[in-house]
């Protein structure tokens, strides 16, 4: 190019032509899959009435709760017993309100005047036997044995009640407070059972959103299957795009070595021959013998067969190459291959 001058260059980059067609179809295909209407799927028929019926029970209120106020009420308004705690207690409470202590046990007296008996036919026998029934000491013995026996039975009663008194009080105490519990656990029961009001609708909601998923799902489908697609479209037309140059430039280059270049001389075993005046290496590895996975993509404007491959010397996991093969461009172009230690390579500048 001469010093000085200028060169207007226009770059065109685009997918590989063998990819277009279908890239155009799947413009085309989203175009009519939007046209024709949203993907949006209505509620089902079985979640509107489980909402209604839902909404309908929330409106009523819950009709366990003014009951379960009022039983509350009740039962802590007695103390939280019930008729049959309260016949209880009332039997306990003049044990617990102390009614029996310093004898007022209504049947002490009757247990006194029962041993009296017993212990005057015993005196009176003692003293017959000695010849001194009603003297002095007849008298006497019986009034001290009288005395013993009514002072030890009422001390005894006196412990009793004492002790009667303090069970009484706990029983009593114990019967309040498991009916206020009965009361407090009775009214807390309301919330839950109500919730059961709403398992039936709560459940027809949800078959009816199952029913909505799958409806979705079907609507969506054409743009899942649309995407899916488009991946694997895609996915196979950047790799292999062109990108042309145009314009005025000082020299002519070939349009395949300038789309190839990169890869292949980003290979680590290049054969060379002898180089041009620039001292850059113009005959590039591309013996089939030498390549594997490969694939035929398309062909140059001059009809040269155009493959992806990789280079068996980089093994599996080596960078996808683009090329030609030689043994196949010889037959076309035997000026392009050249050998060198009987492997073959190709100057690209050459290859039409």
């Amino acid at each position: 190019m001469p010093s000085g001058g200028t060169t207007t260059q226009t770059t065109n980059n685009e997918p590989w032509k063998a990819a277009q067609p279908y890239l155009k179809e799947i413009l085309g295909s989203a175009s009519g899959i939007y046209g024709s209407g949203s993907t949006f799927v209505s509620p089902d028929k079985y979640q509107i009435q489980g909402l209604e019926q839902a909404a309908d029970l929330a409106n009523a209120g819950n009709p366990l709760a003014d009951k379960a106020v009022q039983n509350a009420s009740g039962v802590l308004s007695s103390g939280g017993m019930n008729d049959q705690q309260r016949q209880v207690t009332d039997a306990l409470s003049p044990y617990a309100t102390g009614d029996y202590l310093g004898g007022g046990n209504p049947y002490l007296d009757q247990i006194i005047g029962r041993n009296t008996d017993t212990i005057s036919d015993a005196v009176r026998s003692e003293m017959a036997g000695l010849g001194r029934t009603g003297s002095g000491a007849h008298q006497g013995i019986l009034a001290d044995r009288i005395g013993n026996m009514a002072s030890q039975l009422r001390y005894n009663d006196y412990g009793q009640q004492v002790g009667n008194q303090f069970r009484a009080a706990d029983q009593i105490f114990g019967a309040n407070q498991a009916g206020q519990q009965q009361a407090l656990q009775t009214s807390a029961l309301a919330p839950q059972i109500n919730n059961m009001r709403f398992s039936d609708a709560d459940r027809l909601s949800q078959i009816g959103s199952q029913y909505r998923g799958f409806g979705q799902e079907e609507a969506n489908a054409p743009w899942n299957d649309l995407s899916k697609y488009a991946s694997i479209i895609s996915g196979t037309s950047q790799p292999f795009g062109t990108s042309t140059t145009t314009g005025t430039t000082s020299g002519g280059s070939n349009p395949l070595q300038s789309i190839l270049g990169g890869l292949l001389l980003g290979s680590s075993f290049i054969p060379r021959s002898p180089t041009g005046a620039t001292g850059m290496p113009m005959n590039l590895l591309s013996d089939k013998r030498a390549k594997t996975d490969i694939r035929k993509v398309g062909k140059t404007d001059g009809g040269t067969p155009v493959y992806t491959y990789r280079y068996k010397h980089q093994g599996a996991g080596g960078p996808m190459q683009m090329g030609v093969m030689a043994q196949e461009l010889g037959k076309r172009q035997p000026d392009a291959v050249t050998e060198y230690d009987g492997i073959l390579g190709v100057d690209y500048s050459q290859v039409k």
